[in-house]
């Protein structure tokens, strides 16, 4: 069957926690089942729970070095913060050699530096929140 969408190269920007990763996968499944040639790839911080869920189902992933600044103390926030600029670097690499066309960021500590890179090349970003109150990320 031919499906009417294009096929897109969709990359998830995000997650770190159950509340953004599964989300996240929710809307990946959706649109695999409309547009089954469509292809995934997730960009996050490579925490345990992305690596066994996304292993679990298949989806290929890209680790970027990126940690949370909120909620920590001064020196870790500091450290944090310096992460940024590798993560954005490394989120540009992943999304050029996917060859995204769009970025879905779903919060946490990878969406930033991914959006920011999916901007920089180029890319449209789709923000997706799904907490009442939008995340600091989002």
């Amino acid at each position: 069957m031919n499906s009417p969408w294009p096929r897109i190269r969709l990359a998830v920007a995000g997650g770190g926690t159950g509340g953004h990763l599964f989300p996240a996968l929710a809307v990946v499944r959706e649109l695999r089942r409309r547009c089954p040639p469509c292809t995934v790839l997730f960009i996050n911080a490579g925490r345990p729970l992305e690596r066994r869920v996304l292993r679990r189902e298949g989806y290929p992933s890209r680790t970027i070095w990126t940690a949370g600044i909120k909620g920590r103390r001064r020196g870790q926030q500091l450290a944090a913060a310096a992460r940024i600029p590798v993560a954005i670097v490394q989120s540009a690499a992943a999304l050029r050699t996917f060859r995204a066309q769009l970025v879905l960021a779903v919060g946490g500590y990878a969406a930033g530096p991914a959006a920011v890179a999916a901007w920089l090349l180029g890319i449209p970003v789709v923000l997706h929140e799904q907490n009442l109150l939008p995340g600091v990320t989002n």
